[in-house]
């Protein structure tokens, strides 16, 4: 080791030759883990540059939701140490640096980089919804760069000005920060914000990254703000980029807030659909993995009773049942003693379930025993086109008599439908053209409870019922469409313990609730 190298235990550094950044009140050094042998980026941060409470409560979250988040395009936190004098994050080390510094070099990043900074950023942000996270510091000095092969790899850094949140779409954000250039009119004019600035932000990092400038420049962020609110968006003719890339461009930079794109949509636009199969909305959506993890802990423990004894075991204190974080994870890594729910689904789990920080044992237990299986096979197994045939079938049945419908298709059997006399059914009363025989296939197998090849009229009537739940729930006429929004509607009118998101239906005219109001972390 030279006299210019210093060594933190097994991390060493070359403090005249190794520096590859410098922020406001830390350093970037490239180094070494000895032990490994593998290239690190440590980043130092002297004490006495903490100048108050502010800063550090930067630091400490950074450091917090890194250690809480895994993603293959979110910075890596490999360790945290401190001395004396300093604090050192030990992170893995992106060998082409920051995006800002390439974007200011001539043909480091090209035409096709906005493909994979589209892949790799909206993978970032997958887990950050999921987490309930908002990063509100959205810009290219804060994207790494690694290249990998002749791939470049993108991955999301600096969380200090990150935000967990309880609603991720709606809740109102109130600190102004950020760095103009890439900081939403909203934030420009120091007003309330939800977590579609960070969409403005990606917009403005993607217009950049395929016309090499900004959309809008100004001396001032009060010039900024003038341009944005009287300048229209523009596009350079070259390079030549399509009609629907230019429209996700577009959706989101509206700087009316209530109009850019939100998540849900962003994932669902089709330019992203194009490059960007790997994340299933639905899968994530949080009714649909509450179900799903709360139908495992069901098998796990088996009757009401085993439960009683696995809570009795812990000894709560509280007579009422009141189930703290620690004491609600606790009871969970009881049951979950295979360790097939991660410490993030059972955090997941007791935020959605929590009400000032304490989970109601006894309205957790209800869900966990009597969420009706009907629904949670919904959940499962329908795709969206089936949800969508099924909720028009739902619909067209509703002006008849259900009984006498019925009877009239099954001319063989009189409670009894054969596929071909329910298939002919759903081609009359579905009124759709894009009804294929898988569509029909699938939906006979899913009113098909018994297995038998024949659709009794109960069979029939109960699918039918939760179906029409969703017309019910809504008081303009709307169908939804994706087994998410099927199973919310249903859901909610039958339990108390989202209480957060029955308020939000009240107030929401189209009755619709999407993922990401749901997460709620």
């Amino acid at each position: 080791m030279n006299r210019n190298e210093k060594q933190i235990e097994h991390y060493r550094y070359n403090y005249k030759k190794g520096k590859i950044g410098k922020g406001s009140y830390a350093t970037v050094y490239k180094g070494v883990d000895t032990k490994s042998k593998q290239n690190v980026a440590i980043k130092q941060i002297h004490k006495a540059d903490l100048q108050n409470a502010d800063d550090e409560e930067h630091l400490l979250n950074e450091i917090n939701i890194l250690k809480r988040i895994k993603n293959p395009n979110i910075i890596e936190i490999l360790d945290v140490l401190q001395t004396k004098d300093h604090y050192y994050i030990v992170l893995e080390y992106c060998n082409l640096g920051d995006l800002d510094s390439l974007l200011k070099q001539k043909n480091i990043i090209k035409l096709e980089d906005h493909i994979t900074f589209l892949q790799d950023i909206l993978n970032a942000f997958t887990t950050l919804i999921r987490q309930g996270i908002a990063h509100r510091d959205l810009k290219p000095a804060n994207i790494l760069v690694h290249q990998e092969g002749k791939r470049k790899i993108f991955k999301l850094a600096d969380f200090g000005y990150a935000k967990t949140i309880f609603n991720y779409k709606a809740q109102i954000l109130k600190s102004n920060l950020g760095t103009p250039a890439y900081m939403s009119p909203q934030l420009l004019k120091e007003e309330q914000y939800t977590t579609k600035s960070d969409i403005w932000s990606f917009g403005i990092i993607l217009y950049q990254i395929i016309f090499n400038t900004l959309p809008w420049m100004g001396k001032s962020e009060n010039d900024l703000i003038q341009m944005i609110y009287s300048i229209p968006i523009q596009f350079p003719q070259n390079p030549k980029v399509s009609s629907i890339c230019l429209d996700l461009i577009i959706s989101c930079l509206q700087v009316n807030e209530e109009k850019r794109i939100n998540w849900d949509d962003l994932f669902r636009h089709p330019y992203v659909c194009n490059y960007f199969g790997k994340v299933d909305i639905q899968q994530n959506s949080c009714l649909k993995k509450v179900f799903i993890l709360s139908q495992s802990l069901r098998q796990k423990i088996g009757q009401e009773e085993q439960m009683d004894q696995l809570l009795i075991n812990l000894n709560i204190q509280d007579k009422q049942c009141q189930l703290n974080s620690e004491d609600f994870k606790n009871f969970i890594k009881q049951v979950n003693q295979s360790e097939s729910l991660s410490d993030d689904d059972i955090q997941f789990l007791f935020q959605e379930f929590q009400i000032d920080g304490l989970v109601n044992y006894k309205e957790f237990k209800n869900f966990v025993f009597y969420n009706h299986p009907k629904r949670v096979k919904i959940v499962r197994h329908l795709s969206n086109s089936n949800i969508t045939i099924l909720t028009k079938l739902a619909l067209g049945l509703k002006q008849y008599n259900i009984k006498d419908l019925f009877e009239q298709f099954a001319t063989t059997k009189k409670d009894t439908l054969e596929r071909h006399q329910f298939s002919k059914m759903i081609k009359i009363f579905a009124s759709t053209n894009s009804l294929t025989n898988q569509n029909i296939k699938e939906i006979i197998d899913f009113f098909d409870d018994n297995g038998d090849g024949m659709i009794q009229f109960s069979e029939f009537n109960n699918v039918l019922r939760y179906v029409q739940q969703i017309d019910k729930s809504s008081n303009n006429d709307n169908r939804l469409d994706t087994i998410t929004e099927l199973d919310e509607i249903s859901f909610i009118q039958e339990s108390n313990s989202f209480k957060n998101i029955n308020q939000m239906l009240d107030k929401r005219s189209d009755q619709k609730i999407s993922i990401c109001e749901c997460i709620t972390f």
